[in-house]
């Protein structure tokens, strides 16, 4: 008799086991698939160089962002094309030179308009100026031409980042992870009273 109960005990453990495995693989499977869609970034490309970063120059604590404007062949401003900076952080004015003109700015974007056509291969540059009185980071630009309509990201002013950032995908790796170990010590508690039963 005493055969037959280890037999059923041990079959009954060997189900359990087999049940916890698949379902640790299953759990672990969701985590990654939902960590790595999470931390997926899609990003558009140009394919062109329209927009550049010149440099930044201070003076009296106020930064100076220059950049410039290259046209390739066939391409053209005409009046009223705009350009766009936004993101920006503790902006105090800005400047344009031909072909744009700066239509106006406040502390987090500016915005500039072309005021004279111009067409094929040149570089404008220094061309736009923005002032203002934070550190170099990543801003957002976006305009339009005779290519279409164009967005990007570029150097600019903004806010020092945070020494920590806390993203979603760590948050979801974290909430994974308290799921998994609490799941793993209930099987190790269950697999214990089995031992003892």
């Amino acid at each position: 008799m005493n055969l037959k109960n280890t037999l059923k005990r041990s079959q009954s453990y060997f189900r359990q086991e087999h049940s916890a495995n698949a379902i640790a693989s299953k759990l672990l499977r969701f985590t990654c698939l939902t960590v790595a869609g999470v931390t997926i970034e899609w990003q558009t490309a140009q394919a062109f160089t329209f927009l550049s970063f010149d440099g930044v120059s201070s003076s009296e604590g106020v930064n100076t962002y220059t950049y410039s404007v290259t046209l390739q062949t066939g391409e053209s401003l005409n009046t009223g094309d705009p350009l766009v900076f936004q993101n920006l952080s503790g902006v105090t004015g800005g400047s344009a030179s031909n072909p744009y003109s700066l239509v106006d700015s406040d502390p987090s974007s500016a915005n500039f308009v072309v005021s004279t056509n111009q067409s094929g291969s040149q570089t404008f540059p220094g061309v736009i100026s923005i002032n203002s009185t934070a550190s170099t980071g990543t801003v957002n630009y976006s305009g339009g031409f005779s290519g279409g309509a164009f967005s990007g990201t570029i150097d600019g002013p903004v806010v020092a980042p945070v020494p920590f950032e806390f993203s979603p995908s760590l948050g979801l790796a974290i909430v994974a992870g308290i799921f998994g170990l609490n799941y793993l010590r209930n099987q190790f508690r269950s697999r214990a009273s089995v031992k003892k039963g």
